[in-house]
């Protein structure tokens, strides 16, 4: 229960760290790419060029959406939920990068239990057990 307790503690300090670190930046207007991907998009617009993406092939950003068809459709939905609101994408996208590194996190957790790891930490705190009691 201990150890559950210090996974949730640690993935909540995660999130708070995040959210703090990133959330002066809630209304930052849109840059770089975004004028393209986001603003002048019209393929972000409508939902039917996601069920029928080849209805798109028309627009510059085809090659584009084609390859980058995940990340289209959450500016989709974005768009959707929030217009050219640029919070909302903020939001969501600082959403999306904390269930990331939870996610990182959680693995990095499952690769530490496995029996590679288990059988040198078990070796290096018997070493570490060695050099005390030759110390004392």
């Amino acid at each position: 229960m201990r150890k559950i307790k210090t996974y949730i503690i640690s993935a909540l300090l995660l999130a708070v760290f995040g959210i703090l670190a990133y959330s002066n930046t809630f209304n930052i207007p849109f840059h770089f790419d975004d004028a393209s991907n986001i603003v002048e998009n019209p393929i972000i617009k409508d939902f039917q060029y996601f069920s029928e993406p080849s209805n798109a092939k028309a627009f510059p950003m085809y090659n584009t959406f084609k390859n980058r068809f995940i990340g289209f459709l959450t500016f989709a939905l974005n768009y959707r939920l929030h217009n050219l609101n640029v919070t909302g994408y903020h939001v969501v996208n600082l959403t999306i990068h904390i269930l990331n590194a939870l996610l990182v996190y959680w693995l990095v957790l499952l690769t530490l239990r496995t029996a590679f790891f288990s059988v040198k930490c078990q070796v290096s705190s018997v070493k570490d057990d060695n050099s005390l009691s030759t110390v004392n």
